[in-house]
C-alpha cells in the first residue's frame, strides 16, 4: 500500500475551521445588534459627584458646593430634620441657592428657625429627571445647642 499525498484530504478540516469562525461572527453581530435594538445597556443618569461641605453658624447651617460636577437644583432636594416648608424641597426652592446651576463656591444657609430642632440630620437627595433613581449626595448630623 502506498500512501499518495495527492489524495489526502484536508478540506474537511479548513471548511469546518471556517464554518466555526463564520457562526461565532454571526452570533457576536446578532448579539450587539439585538442590545442596540432592545435598548439593553439603557441610558441611565448617574448622580452628580460633588463635596458638600457643612458649617453650624450661630444662626443656622450653612451648605456649600466645594468641588465636583455642577449641579443642577432641581434635581437636589433637603430632606431630614428640617420644618414642614423646607422638607422635600428642591434646592431652588425656599431661595436656598435659586434656579441657577450650582456649582463650587455656591453657599446657601438654613435658618435654624427652619431646623425641628437643636439637634438632628439633614441630608441633600439627588433624584433623577424620571423619578426611577435616588441618592444621598450628602448628610450631616448638626448640634446647635
Amino acid at each position: 500500500m502506498q500512501f499518495d499525498p495527492l489524495s489526502a484530504d484536508d478540506r474537511a478540516v479548513a471548511s469546518m475551521l471556517g464554518m466555526t469562525l463564520l457562526l461565532g461572527t454571526a452570533v457576536v453581530g446578532a448579539a450587539v445588534v439585538g442590545a442596540f435594538v432592545l435598548d439593553v445597556g439603557g441610558s441611565q443618569e448617574t448622580a452628580p459627584q460633588v463635596i458638600w461641605e457643612w458649617e453650624e453658624t450661630p444662626d443656622g447651617l450653612t451648605v456649600q458646593h466645594d468641588g465636583g460636577d455642577t449641579v443642577m437644583p432641581g434635581e437636589v432636594r433637603v430632606v431630614g430634620d428640617v420644618d414642614a416648608d423646607l422638607v422635600g424641597t428642591t434646592l431652588d426652592d425656599q431661595s436656598l441657592f435659586g434656579d441657577e446651576p450650582i456649582s463650587a463656591g455656591d453657599e446657601a444657609a438654613i435658618d435654624d428657625s427652619r431646623l425641628s430642632g437643636d439637634t438632628g440630620t439633614v441630608a441633600l437627595v439627588w433624584t433623577s429627571s424620571d423619578g426611577s433613581q435616588s441618592v444621598v449626595l450628602s448628610e450631616y448630623e448638626y448640634d446647635l445647642r
